[in-house]
């Protein structure tokens, strides 16, 4: 997966901390620090902050399809699911 990652960024030979600091200028690595962290995070910091998987499914794969410019096919073979999953996540179920 890294490998499909790196071929996508053009950096094909660059070390790996350059890789990542590349994702992070394209937007797809969010990194949030201090007391929001664990609101818009994908990892939960306390347990305040723990959401139902529903709504995280949900999330991850909207922004799944925004990042595959609305391909539904695209986006379940990059996410290794169904198209239907996908529309079901979608929708929140």
């Amino acid at each position: 997966m890294l490998e499909g990652s790196v071929a996508r960024l053009g950096v094909e030979k660059a070390p790996y901390a350059k890789v990542i600091d590349r994702e992070r200028e394209l937007g797809a690595l969010v990194v949030v620090e201090g007391d929001d962290a664990g609101q818009h995070g994908l990892w939960p910091v306390a347990p305040k902050d723990i959401r139902p998987m529903r709504e995280v499914r949900r999330e991850y794969a909207t922004r799944a399809l925004q990042l595959h410019a609305g391909n539904y096919t695209v986006t379940a073979r990059a996410l290794g699911i169904a198209v239907n999953t996908l529309k079901a996540y979608l929708a929140g179920e």
